[in-house]
């Protein structure tokens, strides 16, 4: 299956998009609102995914393994 994922702005029952598709048919479609998050926490907006890989580089195995192993010790 593929998917054409277009980036709108939903308003008064409207879902507007800045062009029209060139579809034919029906088609069935999924909307997703998303939200802004506002994060509490300044140093969880500053969460780097490099930094997590710098983090985990030595880690022998699956990580998840590790955290419950070490949760449950």
């Amino acid at each position: 299956m593929r998917t054409l994922t277009l980036e709108g702005i939903y308003s008064n029952g409207i879902v507007e998009i800045p062009f029209a598709p060139q579809i034919k048919e029906p088609k069935r479609v999924l909307v997703v609102f998303l939200e802004e998050y506002k994060y509490k926490d300044k140093n969880t907006a500053k969460f780097s995914f490099e930094k997590a890989l710098e983090l985990t580089r030595n880690c022998e195995g699956n990580l998840s393994d590790i955290v419950v192993k070490e949760r449950r010790e």
